[in-house]
């Protein structure tokens, strides 16, 4: 409740800007892939992304802190202290359980694109044939006219 409080995190607010700003998404997906491949996330370089763009804005003094109170959703803050008391065990639990369904979507994906490219090609093959078979029986028996 404390980390809420100070901080204004507003779930509502996060979700609806994130959904709603393509920039800022791509913007944040860069940071996270520049951040993996450069070294371990440190909090200090997620506050300074946050608090750049306008996520969660950490208070400089406690007139900006009060003025902030004017535009927070209390039901995006209620939200937020439901998904923060749910604890890191949940949230760790629930990103390997996000993981693994990602993999069995993936491969439900590749077994029916192998299905998908199967009845194509069979479906290519019949077609030629039966081209070539129209195209033989259309052009019929030319010595016929000529003699």
């Amino acid at each position: 409740l404390l980390i809420v409080a100070v901080l204004q995190v507003d779930t509502v607010t996060l979700v609806n800007r994130l959904a709603a700003d393509d920039r800022l998404r791509e913007q944040f997906v860069a940071a996270a892939a520049q951040q993996a491949s450069v070294a371990p996330a440190t909090p200090a370089t997620w506050e300074g992304f946050v608090n750049t763009n306008g996520l969660i804005m950490v208070p400089r003094d406690a007139d900006e802190w009060m003025a902030r109170w004017s535009v927070v959703n209390v039901g995006g803050l209620a939200i937020s202290v439901l998904l923060i008391s749910l604890g890191a065990p949940f949230w760790y639990s629930a990103l390997g359980r996000l993981i693994h369904l990602r993999s069995v979507l993936a491969a439900k994906d590749d077994v029916q694109r192998a299905v998908r490219q199967s009845a194509q090609e069979t479906g290519a093959t019949r077609a030629a044939a039966s081209s070539a078979a129209l195209a033989a029986g259309e052009r019929g028996d030319l010595q016929a006219t000529q003699a």
